[in-house]
């Protein structure tokens, strides 16, 4: 949404279920969404059109978003996983929660 005008500037389209977060990178050039589809998706700000799709969630994905520095993001379902925004893979997998983890986080320093 545009701030000036309140008009919508992109519809992020892609995630084939109900979004449950989005979150800017720090820099602003960036959104990344997570969705009851079990996937985390990136977006360019700039056109709207997806720059990752990262899979490997087991269940529904229920938080993201961008550590301080704009390099990785955190996601969390029943785990908590890193990635990386350069390639969209998947970096750290922690696990051990027996239920879901519903917000992740990085920490600001």
């Amino acid at each position: 949404w545009s701030v000036k005008d309140g008009k919508s500037t992109h519809t992020l389209s892609g995630h084939t279920s109900c979004v449950n977060s989005a979150s800017f990178s720090p820099d602003g050039s960036q959104v990344v969404s997570c969705s009851d589809d079990r996937t985390v998706r990136m977006w360019s700000v700039h056109d709207g059109k997806a720059t990752h799709t990262l899979s490997g969630h087991t269940s529904i994905v229920t938080s993201a978003s961008f550590s301080p520095d704009g390099s990785q993001v955190v996601s969390s379902d029943n785990t908590v996983r890193l990635w990386s925004v350069k390639d969209g893979k998947s970096t750290h997998t922690l696990s051990g929660h027996t239920e879901w983890v519903y917000s992740a986080s990085f920490s600001p320093d």
